[in-house]
């Protein structure tokens, strides 16, 4: 192997701390005098950590709503009396994982972006607990996959809809002794994410109330004894399992770019983590010269690829420079960035994600296997200590993803060039990214392929220049073969078939995963001769009537 092969070897000696995720979150990590890795760069190249330790009355978080903050120190305390709460819930056992793999106690979480997100969260990991978190928003039948597939053994969720959705995926379950379990055993908390006091009692009387159910609000986990932070370390393969299983909550409050401006501009933001679609309204949309947006000095965008000149529009207009990272649920988190660039040296390599972390080795490999040279394309291969162990109860996806040699297979296409960027240039796997959001065109062809109304389907991505983003587009066969007669222009009666596949792919999926990107009618979905759906070949060679559901717009 030359040194001209397309693979990156990190530096050797990466020091993990072995210690739980909350408390290395609250000892402060990077402080100056005090580097979080052997390797880490010398004192005085550390000027963005922090000199001293976070002050304890520090302001983390803020309901832009109500006023109402949080401090670090209140985080700290009362995720220790959320661990703690956990604790004492008898009822919590281990889990078993793939292999030898024993998983602590599963702890769901389906909470949106809230004040107490972030308590609860650290909470479960301070209880030295697996947290999965989960999109509040599911429909009955995508939370009833959850269920079956993670059996958690406590759930703090929402009051309301997501509570009933909840209670409606349960009674679907076929596992009478899980269905009991959430039934009967008090496991499930909720949340009200507008009762900024939530600390103000621990165990209040009042709590919602379901036949046959016994939920607790979640304040009861809020214990008033001190609750010391003194965990037993994890062990490594503990550690990765439990990361593996964090899947990032996606179940935001519905994004409002004057709200974001008015924020940035009020708390004289310095740092902003965006998607491609905040990034396009930076440099297109007129909103913005409304607002002083000169404390931002950098922000990185993540999610999904975004174009170098939308990012060169961004900075010409603002000042900000928008720097590219790459990253998976897989490798837990980051695996490349552009850190800490001027605007020249950004543009020294334009349309790069950065090079890749410490501690993470990659290679680009070619169909046969085999290592491509720099500048050639290849499927990207990262290994690292951070990366997952394995997709919970599937040994066959968790087979195909990782070798044994603990290469994970990302999906991604990427090119290296000699200086260590690196450049996602296509995507092997089918998944669809909408505004950073993942969706799988595999699960929509089945809910279409479920409707009465659809013969066959195939589902592939269109991607909207307005948005900044890919859109979920499905290529629909009709039962009724009259409508595939006439192709071309939308008659009547394609229009009212097309809004009914429409209602039925919207009562069955979460929003982010609607066809935005259009229903085409068409008279058959091509396959390979083992019947395979080919969905490379929607766009170029099908044809049919499109229809657009949903108006262009670029509102995020």
């Amino acid at each position: 192997m030359t040194s001209r092969d397309a693979v990156h070897t990190s530096p050797r000696g990466l020091r993990i701390p072995a210690s739980n995720v909350a408390s290395f979150l609250f000892s402060n990590p990077f402080r100056k005098d005090e580097p979080a890795i052997a390797t880490a760069p010398l004192p005085s190249q550390r000027a963005h950590y922090l000199n001293e330790r976070v002050p304890p009355h520090r302001t983390l978080y803020i309901n832009q709503l109500t006023g109402a903050q949080l401090s670090w120190d209140r985080v700290r305390r009362d995720a220790g009396r959320v661990a703690r709460g956990l604790r004492s819930l008898s009822f919590l056992q281990p889990a078993n994982g793939e292999g030898k793999i024993v998983l602590s106690p599963i702890v769901m979480v389906q909470l949106p972006n809230c004040i107490v997100y972030a308590p609860v969260l650290f909470g479960v990991w301070a209880a030295g607990l697996t947290a999965s978190t989960v999109n509040p928003f599911l429909t009955k039948s995508e939370l009833e996959h959850v269920l079956r597939l993670s059996r958690p053994q406590a759930i703090i969720t929402l009051a309301g809809g997501p509570l009933q959705t909840l209670r409606d995926a349960v009674a679907a379950l076929d596992d009478t002794a899980l269905r009991r379990h959430y039934e009967r055993a008090g496991c499930i908390f909720v949340v009200d994410p507008e009762d900024d006091d939530y600390g103000a009692r621990a165990r209040p009387s009042k709590e919602p109330h379901l036949p046959g159910w016994t939920v607790r609000n979640w304040k009861w986990l809020l214990l008033d004894e001190p609750a010391e932070w003194v965990i037993p370390p994890m062990t490594e393969q503990e550690a990765k399992a439990r990361i593996a299983l964090v899947m990032w909550s996606s179940g935001t409050s519905e994004f409002d770019l004057r709200t974001f401006l008015e924020l940035v501009s009020t708390f004289r933001a310095t740092f902003i983590h965006i998607a491609p679609p905040v990034a396009l309204a930076l440099a297109k949309s007129p909103l913005v010269d409304r607002f002083d947006l000169s404390s931002v000095k950098r922000a990185i965008s993540g999610g999904a690829p975004l174009g170098q000149e939308i990012i060169t529009e961004v900075y010409k207009r603002t000042g900000i420079k928008v720097s590219m990272g790459l990253g998976m649920t897989e490798t837990s988190g980051g695996t490349a960035q552009q850190s800490s660039l001027t605007w020249e040296e950004m543009q020294a390599a334009p349309g790069s994600t950065g090079r890749f972390m410490l501690g993470i080795d990659a290679k680009l490999i070619d169909e046969e296997g085999k290592v491509v040279k720099l500048g050639e394309p290849g499927e990207l291969l990262l290994r690292s200590p951070m990366n997952f162990s394995c997709y919970l109860n599937d040994e066959k996806a968790t087979a195909a993803a990782v070798t044994a040699d603990g290469w994970y297979h990302s999906g991604d296409v990427a090119k290296m060039d000699e200086h260590g960027n690196v450049y996602i240039v296509d995507r092997l796997k089918d998944v669809i990214k909408y505004k950073g959001l993942q969706v799988a065109p595999a699960e929509l062809e089945s809910i279409l392929c479920a409707c009465p109304l659809v013969k066959d389907a195939g589902v592939t991505a269109v991607y909207s220049h307005a948005e900044a983003t890919e859109l979920p587009r499905a290529f629909v066969v009709p039962t009724d073969p009259s409508l595939v007669t006439s192709l071309g222009h939308v008659t009547p009666a394609q229009a009212r078939f097309a809004d009914e596949v429409r209602r039925h792919v919207e009562e069955h999926t979460v929003k982010y995963k609607w066809l935005r990107g259009g229903i085409v009618i068409c008279k058959e979905i091509p396959t390979s001769p083992s019947g395979k759906r080919l969905r490379k070949l929607l766009k170029g060679v099908v044809h049919g009537t499109e229809v657009i559901m949903y108006p262009p717009t670029a509102k995020l």
